[in-house]
């Protein structure tokens, strides 16, 4: 084996983390997304349907997030150490948005202030979600460096460009609707009927 080639304790630790993130991605993956789905509906009943498909294994899924972050700790410290300090941002609103959700999961339960835990619920999912997807972005952008500084101003560039990407939606969206208000004024006028 030369010093370039893996070492095949090296290899099944990325083996490990590679099935952990596999896991955490397909089973918190649904769990994010009933989250982020729980806001599009206003029906008690549903969303109780909803919370009830997830609560039996919504806490073990996020254990194959703490999996791969322990694995890489231990298994690659020099990896970890660039990637916590290059993603400081995103891991701590990823954090957050997790923690939140977990939070207002379990609050809702209980009944006071149902409509703020659902609130949340549905933002920190989102948030978890989000903040997943721009890192995974930066990660595989090649013109990223895995630098401190390169990587944060990565992140909030995505988070900028999202957010006008996001502001330029919602005014095509007002201009659509206004439209169609107009087009409806204008099919109720009463037409003139005239020689064919």
């Amino acid at each position: 084996m030369s010093a370039t080639e893996p070492s095949a304790l090296a290899l099944f630790w990325l083996v490990v983390i590679g099935v952990a993130i596999l896991a955490y991605v397909v089973l918190d993956g649904f769990d994010l997304g009933v989250g982020i789905l729980f806001g599009t509906t206003k029906d008690a009943r549903l969303r109780d349907q909803m919370i009830a498909s997830i609560s039996p294994f919504w806490d073990g899924n996020e254990t194959w997030l703490i999996v791969v972050g322990a694995t890489l700790f231990a298994a690659f410290p020099s990896v970890y150490a660039v990637f916590l300090g290059a993603f400081y941002i995103p891991v701590l609103l990823l954090l957050l948005g997790l923690i939140f959700r977990g939070v207002a999961f379990e609050f809702r339960a209980r009944g006071a202030a149902r409509g703020l835990w659902d609130s949340g619920f549905v933002i920190g999912s989102f948030v978890a979600a989000f903040v997943q997807g721009a890192a995974v972005g930066a990660i595989g952008d090649q013109d990223a460096e895995l630098a401190p500084g390169e990587v944060r101003r990565e992140f909030i560039s995505i988070t900028r460009y999202g957010r006008e990407g996001a502001l330029r939606r919602a005014v095509e969206l007002r201009r659509s609707r206004e439209l169609a208000v107009y087009g409806r004024s204008v099919s109720a006028l009463p037409r003139k009927r005239g020689r064919r």
